[in-house]
C-alpha cells in the first residue's frame, strides 16, 4: 500500500496535439492581431502555449532571457478566444512598466484586457485579487515564488484562472525543487507525484530523472544558441557619454 502509485501518474496520458488546420488559423490571428513580425521560434512558443490550452493545463515558458517570453505570451491572448476577459499579469515592480510597453507597441487592443500587478501589491491586496476569475494568469520572472513558504507563493496559490503560465529565464536556481514549486501551481495535480517521487526514488539521480519525465511535457525551454540562425544579426553601438558635475559627485559617493 505504501508503494501505490498516484492515480495521476497511472493515469498519465499523451496530450492532445493541435492539428494542422488549427495551426494554421492561430497563424493567421498572430499576423491580423500582433503589430510586429514573430521569429520562427517564437511562433513556435505561441503555438504550444495553445496546446497547453487546448490540455487544459498550466505550462512553465523557460526560455532563455531575451528571446521574447513576453511578446510570445501577449501573441498567444491575442489570438486565443478569450473564455473571459480578465487577464493578470503579476511581475517584479522592475518590469510593471516593460509589460505596459510591450501591450501598447504589439498589442494595444488587449490593454483593457490585462492587468498588471506586482508581486507584492497581489499580496496586500489579495482578498480583491481572489474573487476573482482570470482566463489568463502569467507570473512573469516566477523565481519569485521558488520558495512555497513565502506570502507571495501563497497568494498566488489562492487565485483562480482557466490557464496558469509561468515565465522564467531561470527555472533553476538552486534544485529541482524550484520547479515543482511552479507546478503547484500551474498544475496542482503534480503535488501527488512529486511526494511520491520523493518518497520513492532511490537516489537524487533516478528523483531527477523521474521528475524530468513527469514535468518535461509542461516546459518549454530554448536557449539562445539553439534558436541563433532564427535571430536578427546583431548590431553593436557603443555610445560614451560624460557624466556632468552633479552626476560625478552622486556616482563617486556611490
Amino acid at each position: 500500500a505504501g508503494n501505490k502509485v498516484p492515480d495521476a501518474i497511472r493515469n498519465n496520458k499523451e496530450q492532445v496535439v493541435l492539428k494542422e488546420e488549427e495551426k494554421k488559423n492561430i497563424r493567421g490571428k498572430i499576423e491580423k492581431h500582433v503589430d510586429g513580425q514573430l521569429n520562427t521560434y517564437q511562433t513556435e512558443g505561441v503555438l504550444w502555449l495553445h496546446q497547453m490550452r487546448l490540455n487544459k493545463t498550466g505550462c512553465l515558458l523557460a526560455d532563455e532571457m531575451g528571446l521574447g517570453k513576453t511578446i510570445q505570451v501577449l501573441a498567444y491572448i491575442a489570438s486565443s478566444e478569450l473564455t473571459c476577459q480578465h487577464n493578470l499579469v503579476v511581475c517584479p515592480a522592475s518590469l510593471k512598466h516593460n509589460w505596459e510597453l510591450e501591450i501598447n507597441k504589439f498589442t494595444p487592443q488587449l490593454s483593457s484586457f490585462i492587468d498588471i500587478v506586482t508581486y507584492d501589491h497581489l499580496r496586500i491586496n489579495i482578498e480583491h485579487y481572489s474573487k476573482m476569475v482570470y482566463d489568463n494568469i502569467i507570473i512573469d520572472e516566477g523565481q519569485n515564488i521558488k520558495n512555497k513558504d513565502t506570502k507571495r507563493f501563497y497568494a498566488l496559490k489562492s487565485l483562480e484562472a482557466n490557464q496558469f503560465i509561468v515565465l522564467t529565464g531561470t527555472p533553476i536556481e538552486n534544485s529541482i525543487e524550484d520547479v515543482w514549486s511552479y507546478f503547484s501551481i500551474l498544475i496542482p495535480e503534480m503535488d501527488s507525484i512529486h511526494q511520491f517521487l520523493k518518497r520513492e526514488a532511490t537516489n537524487m539521480e533516478k528523483y531527477i530523472e523521474a521528475s524530468g519525465y513527469f514535468l518535461h511535457p509542461y516546459i518549454l525551454r530554448r536557449t539562445k544558441y539553439e534558436v541563433l540562425r532564427d535571430l536578427p544579426e546583431k548590431n553593436e553601438i557603443t555610445v560614451y557619454i560624460n557624466l556632468d558635475k552633479q552626476e560625478r559627485l552622486v556616482y563617486d559617493s556611490i
